[in-house]
């Protein structure tokens, strides 16, 4: 991890989901995030950017 851990606004911003889009993506578990105490979460922007990659949709014709 070589940049500091970013917040839930932050990722509301750069990836312009809506608060409630994030929330539903923490409560399946479906984007990789850290629990700091019961409340506090925050995102590893690189595993972030995994995820974004991992999760592109590619065109069919596309090798």
């Amino acid at each position: 991890m070589n940049e500091s851990l970013i917040s839930f606004d932050e990722v509301l911003k750069r990836y312009s989901f809506t608060t409630n889009q994030l929330r539903w993506l923490l409560r399946a578990r479906n984007i990789p995030f850290v629990r700091v105490g019961l409340r506090r979460i925050f995102f590893d922007p690189e595993e972030l950017r995994a995820w974004v990659e991992q999760n592109k949709v590619r065109p069919i014709n596309e090798k």
